[in-house]
């Protein structure tokens, strides 16, 4: 069911499946056949050296890349290609195979693991109350900039800071609007970051509930 050809050594098109037609949006065998493979499905690597047929006439045995058909303004369709060479009785290279493999679905889910890998290493690196970097990411970034600056011979800049008396707030006012208050002044220390070097970061669990330690 994927779509094949079959194409000479002139990028004519010589055979072409039923699929293919389907993917082109074409009829009759006719309507392919004769005319050359960039002017039915034209891509970038038609004009580089990474086109199937440049490639197998250097002598690659089998070629396999991802290639892509525009349907829509918005919409492509990925696809797998495979190309093989087409032999002659006396073993000449006479042309190439070229099938397409349709991997939508495969594409569908490599995006969504790279989407869960992303949010898997945004959760490892950020403290889920403040939205500012944990502990973890701290100690990287501390050790990451003692050692530049010490090679440097510049100075390091570390400010540890409480909120202080925040117990009576959160007593008061519930943890609810506590968490919320400790949220504001997050956003307030990080509005503070000017350097792609600075860092604004939870240090770690504070011993009572609601404090905040940066």
């Amino acid at each position: 069911g994927d779509a094949t050809w079959v194409l000479n050594n002139e990028y004519t098109v010589l055979r072409i499946n039923k699929a293919f037609l389907t993917l082109l949006g074409l009829k009759t065998k006719e309507e392919a056949l004769s005319k050359k493979c960039h002017e039915l499905f034209p891509s970038e690597t038609c004009k580089s050296t990474g086109c199937p047929m440049k490639q197998i006439k250097l002598g690659k045995k089998m070629i396999e890349m991802d290639a892509e058909r525009k349907i829509t303004q918005d919409r492509s369709i990925p696809f797998l290609l495979t190309a093989m060479p087409l032999s002659g009785l006396a073993g000449e290279l006479v042309g190439i195979v070229e099938q397409f493999k349709d991997i939508t679905e495969r594409k569908r889910y490599e995006e969504a693991l790279q989407k869960a890998n992303k949010e898997l290493e945004q959760l490892a690196a950020v403290d889920g109350l403040t939205q500012l970097a944990n502990r973890r990411i701290f100690d990287q970034k501390l050790e990451e900039e003692w050692l530049r600056l010490s090679r440097e011979g510049k100075p390091l800049s570390l400010i540890l800071c409480d909120i202080d008396f925040f117990k009576r707030y959160n007593d008061y006012y519930g943890h609810q609007s506590g968490d919320e208050c400790l949220k504001e002044v997050a956003s307030c220390i990080k509005s503070c970051i000017r350097r792609p070097t600075d860092l604004a970061a939870r240090y770690g669990t504070p011993p009572l509930p609601g404090r905040l330690r940066v």
